[in-house]
């Protein structure tokens, strides 16, 4: 089984066409990936991987990903679990921006973990307590990771109509953003308030 992106990524990063063998696989210590979908079937051979960042990325969960990871990033992706993180122990540091995650207890879970960005999540009160927490264990918070409160009470309308979406009050240019991760920023709603 084969993911295109993951393809594409692993060719950047060696600078050769594949096929790929576990060795190769092995060697790498970062991946880029953007535009795909799903689970990485290939991704546990890449045993010294350090850092692995997706962008645009069409799924609701992670999947396994190896042990050796310190930094992983979704950003514009309807990623809505991070169940998958909790075995993660080596973890870092944590991006999940402009993703669906409402549940951000699995990060609770992470020892080493340092540094945490939630931006433009549907975030509930559940889950900026767990940014509290994470705070309090000296866990460093973008400084943009409490949304607005009327951002929040947009979202939490909106949830409990069981509409996960994204809101954004954008102060500097007057206007409400309603959107869903992976949306092409041509067809994100834009609303004034």
């Amino acid at each position: 089984m084969s993911n295109e992106a993951f393809e594409r990524a692993v060719e950047r990063e060696l600078g050769v066409v594949g096929p790929y063998s576990s060795e190769d696989l092995a060697g790498l210590s970062g991946l880029i990936l953007s535009d795909g979908h799903g689970t990485l079937p290939r991704i546990m051979e890449c045993t010294q991987i350090k850092t692995i960042s997706f962008s645009r990325w069409d799924t609701a969960t992670i999947g396994p990903m190896p042990p050796t990871l310190i930094s992983v990033s979704f950003k514009d992706s309807p990623l809505a679990s991070i169940q998958d993180l909790c075995s993660l122990t080596a973890l870092k540091y944590v991006d999940l921006i402009q993703t669906l995650v409402t549940d951000l207890s699995p990060l609770l879970d992470l020892p080493a973990l340092r540094s945490v960005d939630v931006r433009a999540c549907p975030l509930t009160p559940t889950s900026l307590q767990v940014l509290d927490d994470l705070q309090a264990r000296g866990v460093r918070l973008s400084r943009t990771n409490r949304p607005d409160p009327r951002a929040l009470a947009i979202m939490d309308r909106l949830r409990e109509r069981g509409i996960l979406l994204c809101v954004l009050i954008d102060d500097y240019e007057g206007g409400l953003r309603i959107f869903h991760p992976g949306t092409e920023l041509d067809q994100m709603a834009a609303l004034t308030l």
